[in-house]
C-alpha cells in the first residue's frame, strides 16, 4: 500500500493544479461588455473614433455589422485581444446618423 501511496498524492497534486488552472481560464475569457463608435471598412474590420481597429467576428450579429460598409455605428460587445489582434464579438449595432 506504502507504494501506491505517492502516486496517489501525484495524482491528487496533478487534479489540484489542473481545476485552477481550468478555473483561471474561465475567469479570464469572461470580458465585460464595451460600447464603440466607428466606422466599418472593407476588411471586415470597425476603425473607432480612437483609431484602434478590431475585427468583427463572424457571427449572424457581426455579418450584418460587417455589411455596413462605410458606415459609422455604435456597437456594443466584448473584445478578446490576443498580441496585437482585437476581436469584437458583436452582441447588437445601430448605425449613427
Amino acid at each position: 500500500m506504502k507504494k501506491y501511496a505517492g502516486v496517489l498524492v501525484a495524482v491528487v497534486c496533478l487534479a489540484a493544479v489542473s481545476i485552477l488552472f481550468a478555473t483561471a481560464t474561465v475567469t479570464s475569457s469572461s470580458a465585460a461588455e464595451t460600447e464603440i463608435t466607428g466606422i466599418v471598412n472593407a476588411t471586415g474590420q470597425l476603425v473607432a473614433e480612437d483609431g484602434n481597429s478590431y475585427f468583427i467576428a463572424q457571427s449572424e450579429v457581426g455579418k450584418k455589422l460587417a455589411a455596413l460598409v462605410g458606415k459609422t455605428v455604435q456597437v456594443k460587445g466584448t473584445v478578446k485581444a490576443e498580441g496585437e489582434t482585437k476581436t469584437l464579438t458583436v452582441s447588437n449595432f445601430k448605425e449613427v446618423k
